[in-house]
């Protein structure tokens, strides 16, 4: 219920960051994910971030909406539980990516950066959904019980899809920004010059450069 709120309110022509914490408040989960966030590293301030209202406003309705989305369907305790994956990691490894998507994309001149981060931070939301829905098939993946070399290989041949076109469909159902959907469906493909997907390329260099936490299968470089 908290989601759909937050989905309505965030589409609403007359949003307000007072009615959308509000909303949030509702779900103490995602209350405190949004509120460490907004008080990490990245987004150092002289004074700490003590209400949902100024995370809102500090981090922006997108931004807002993807943590919503990633908290809805998160269950670290079962994820842990069924895959033996440290979903604490997991995420931690999710919001290394979604910075340094920023920053890349900061450091290619792109006009919105922080477009980037919202990307970054739901470009393995695929991985959540087989991770929530089919734990004990994705633990057979994880342990290379498979011929397939690569990851989204290693998916499709368990699953018949891979997290990339999983997650593209459901950012596409939420209705989020073409930017995202197109980045979440990328972000394992070595784009061409001429593409003109920049967030997916920088999403891509992202997780090249830092530490998957979940792959054990090689990337090339």
């Amino acid at each position: 219920l908290t989601l759909s709120e937050i989905l309505k309110e965030a589409e609403n022509p007359n949003f307000t960051a007072d009615a959308l914490a509000k909303i949030i408040l509702k779900d103490p989960a995602m209350t405190g994910r949004i509120l460490k966030v907004a008080n990490s590293s990245f987004y150092s301030r002289a004074s700490s971030i003590k209400t949902v209202n100024q995370a809102v406003q500090l981090l922006g309705v997108n931004t807002v909406k993807c943590l919503a989305l990633s908290t809805s369907i998160f269950r670290p305790e079962k994820i842990t539980k069924e895959t033996g994956v440290d979903a604490k990691q997991l995420f931690s490894s999710f919001l290394t990516i979604a910075t340094g998507s920023e920053r890349v994309a900061r450091e290619a001149g792109h006009k919105h950066p922080e477009e980037a981060f919202v990307a970054g931070l739901l470009h393995d939301i695929g991985v959540i959904y087989l991770l929530e829905y089919f734990p004990r098939e994705y633990r057979r993946m994880l342990e290379h019980k498979t011929k397939a070399t690569t990851m989204t290989d290693a998916e499709k041949e368990i699953f018949g899809i891979d997290h990339t076109e999983i997650g593209y469909h459901l950012t596409t159902r939420w209705r989020l920004p073409e930017y995202v959907c197109n980045a979440v469906r990328s972000h394992h493909q070595f784009l061409t010059i001429d593409d003109i997907d920049m967030m997916g390329r920088c999403v891509l260099l992202s997780s090249l450069i830092a530490p998957e936490a979940l792959s054990t299968y090689a990337e090339d470089l």
